[in-house]
């Protein structure tokens, strides 16, 4: 009898010790390529698809403003000539060569609006580059994390289960000496049975988040990877005065957007632009040959359209209204920045505190609890119901701990991405 207590005690700080694992469990490394967050990021921004995609666009700005740079007007030749016989006296054979080279020139600031607004242009797709470089590291990380989280989780679980087992050991060898009901056996056999099942759960999260990876890194889903971090994490500054003002600044949206607006105007500029008409100047030479007389002649021309009908009005007041769009689209994204600063940096602050609470007083009691059973399981004073309710108890808290510590790291993470995708 006193064997089995010893065995039972030796049991029950094994059980005791599930706890600890959410606090800071060590994950169990296969042989895979090991990377930290860092190298997770790298990788992406070397070999994501959508980011070389985004180069190939910045190419194709990069090329429109060349084109408007260009002067758009190329001159143009005309040559007409005309052959024939004049019947006089005596038949003399007539020839007129007429050679005309125009020239259109913008008189409204054409030329220089339409470079203006390729140049906004290519500012808003720089910008919009960077800000889909920006989300894609959010999501490298958020996947990462996820993966740090799911393998302490699977470590914990495989740890539980070994607990478990033992604990059917233990009540098996208690109804073999007579001291507990075959009910007991069956209710710990139930409940290997349900941390198994949460087992294959967090593997088969585990297989999706790899894949996942995988994914943002361009890489076969099935490719093996191992993560190497912590989800643990000092709180940043909780003022967020500067935080906000570091995200006005720093937000590539929040630039793209404002390219948008410069490019809206310069368009209202060309619209304006092309209500003055262009001129055309000319340089004529015309040369007639009857019979042996030559008559050269040199002379100029000038062509002025007349905006009689079209003053362009329409596509100025549709140009107007997409400026007014793209400011107070701008306007709308400084709002929600600023929102979204000072509640993700209320949320980690929350986040801290249920940490807090959660390390100092809620395990450390639910830890205390579960030993003061397994004492009275020990002495035969109670049955395995309680244990079992207790042990739960535990896990689920434990559960939470970890869960919270994801939390408080993915809030980082948004907090970061809110900066402009730099560290606060």
């Amino acid at each position: 009898m006193r064997g089995m207590c010893g065995y039972a005690q030796r049991s029950w700080r094994l059980l005791c010790g599930v706890s600890l694992l959410a606090v800071g469990s060590t994950t169990v490394r296969t042989a895979a390529e090991v990377l930290t967050v860092d190298d997770a990021v790298r990788l992406a921004v070397q070999q994501n698809p959508t980011l070389q995609a985004q180069q190939s666009i910045i190419g194709a700005a990069e090329a429109e403003l060349q084109q408007a740079r260009t002067f758009p007007y190329n001159p143009r030749l005309e040559v007409e000539g005309i052959i024939g016989r004049e019947r006089q006296e005596t038949r003399q054979t007539t020839r007129t060569l007429t050679v005309k080279i125009s020239q259109e020139l913008p008189l409204g600031g054409e030329w220089r609006q339409r470079t203006q607004v390729a140049s906004a242009g290519l500012a808003r797709t720089r910008w919009e580059a960077q800000n889909a470089q920006r989300e894609l590291v959010k999501e490298v990380k958020e996947t990462f994390y996820r993966l740090v989280f799911l393998d302490e989780k699977r470590v914990f679980v495989e740890q539980t289960a070994d607990l478990t087992q033992q604990l059917v050991r233990l009540a098996a060898e208690r109804y073999r000496v007579g001291e507990s009901p075959q009910l007991d056996v069956n209710l710990a056999r139930v409940e290997v049975q349900q941390v198994q099942r949460q087992r294959l759960d967090v593997l088969s999260q585990l297989t999706q988040a790899r894949a996942t990876l995988n994914r943002l890194l361009a890489r076969p889903p099935d490719a093996p990877v191992t993560v190497r971090g912590t989800l643990d994490a000092p709180l940043p500054p909780g003022d967020e005065t500067p935080l906000r003002a570091q995200a006005l600044q720093q937000r590539p949206d929040l630039r793209s957007r404002q390219a948008t607006v410069e490019a809206t105007q310069a368009e209202v500029g060309l619209a304006q632009a092309e209500r003055v008409p262009n001129i055309e100047v000319g340089f004529v030479l015309e040369r007639e040959e009857t019979g042996p007389g030559v008559k050269q002649t040199l002379g100029g021309s000038l062509a002025l359209p007349l905006p009689l009908w079209n003053r362009n009005s329409g596509a100025i007041a549709a140009a107007q209204a997409r400026s007014r769009v793209a400011a107070l689209e701008r306007t709308a994204l400084v709002q929600a920045i600023t929102t979204d600063v000072a509640t993700t940096t209320a949320e980690l602050q929350r986040l801290q505190a249920s940490l807090q609470l959660l390390h100092d007083t809620i395990l450390p009691h639910s830890r205390a609890n579960l030993g003061f059973l397994q004492q009275a399981f020990t002495a035969a004073q109670i049955g395995i119901v309680p244990l079992l309710t207790e042990q739960r108890v535990l896990i689920t808290v434990s559960h939470e701990y970890l869960e919270t510590r994801l939390a408080y790291r993915m809030a980082l993470v948004a907090l970061e991405t809110l900066l402009g995708g730099v560290t606060p």
